[in-house]
């Protein structure tokens, strides 16, 4: 008789690469790639209160750039978008901790990391969707740190 066998999971190039990284590294790299991309209007576009997210961009935007009270200009990134540009789970709740921890990343009711903002025709379901709002300013500090 054939007994099941324990298959042991390869450990991909990335995984292995998340657990060489630190959280401060993992996040700069994170703040970095954030940067590049929060100047594309395709991926986030700048959406005023009150107005609608363009309904062409809904499934290809990562999040949109906005204008919050108090905070000044923000990059706010949905959750499977943080994940994809993070890279794995236990890298995205590092980089969470770190930016917490800066105070780079807009916390939202009760002190949870991700803030819902209404953004209407964002999300056909919802019309307050969660996003990790991150500071626009810890972007531009990332950015002229590098050579």
């Amino acid at each position: 008789t054939l007994r099941p066998q324990t298959v042991s999971r390869s450990v991909s190039f990335h995984e292995a690469l998340t657990v060489m990284t630190t959280p401060e590294e993992a996040t700069a790299a994170f703040l970095a790639k954030l940067a590049r991309r929060s100047t594309n209007k395709k991926r986030f576009p700048k959406v005023k209160p009150g107005k609608a997210f363009p309904s062409d961009l809904r499934t290809t935007a990562y999040g949109l750039r906005r204008t919050l009270a108090g905070v000044g200009q923000v990059v706010a990134v949905r959750r499977r978008s943080f994940l994809k540009l993070a890279g794995s789970k236990n890298r995205q709740e590092a980089i969470v901790a770190v930016l917490q921890k800066q105070k780079a990343l807009v916390a939202g009711k009760d002190g949870k990391a991700t803030r819902q903002i209404m953004v209407k025709g964002f999300a056909p379901k919802t019309r307050r969707p969660r996003f990790y709002v991150v500071k626009r300013s810890a972007l531009t500090s990332v950015v002229k740190k590098r050579p």
